[in-house]
């Protein structure tokens, strides 16, 4: 592997968590106003302010609850080469039922499905990002 390939990897990963915590974060948000869309207010301004609001929370909220699980998945993904949209799908559902065990309170069973297909959003836009090219080390070649 070329030195030029592992300064793009290490720029291509962050981007597409950070794409990949965003787009959940928006799904989570348009799913929660799809359950309850009069609890955003009444005016149009008042529906995207909060929304917005909303969205930035969701999306910091998703990122602080599951960091270690998923930077050691990427990690894996990334030594030894896994590349399976099933993979990313299984471990961005894993990181759902994460963020379901850390909330505080009990919450509906909408929610807790919501929350999964959330993780399943992320995990899909992973993989478009960074996942279907996954892999820093070759076994036949080594580092340099």
């Amino acid at each position: 592997m070329s030195f030029g390939r592992l300064i793009a990897r290490l720029f291509v990963v962050p981007f597409g968590l950070a794409i990949a915590i965003l787009s959940a974060g928006l799904f989570l948000w348009a799913a929660l106003l799809a359950m309850d869309p009069a609890a955003l207010g009444d005016s149009t301004v008042e529906r995207i302010l909060t929304g917005t609001i909303f969205a930035a929370f969701t999306i910091f909220a998703t990122a602080h609850m599951m960091p270690l699980i998923v930077f050691v998945a990427i990690l894996c993904a990334e030594i030894f080469r896994w590349r399976s949209l099933y993979l990313y799908l299984a471990l961005g559902s894993l990181a759902g039922l994460l963020a379901i065990s850390g909330l505080s309170e009990p919450v509906e069973q909408n929610i807790d499905l919501r929350l999964i297909t959330t993780g399943l959003v992320g995990g899909l836009v992973y993989w478009l990002i960074a996942g279907r090219s996954a892999g820093i080390m070759h076994p036949d070649k080594p580092l340099g």
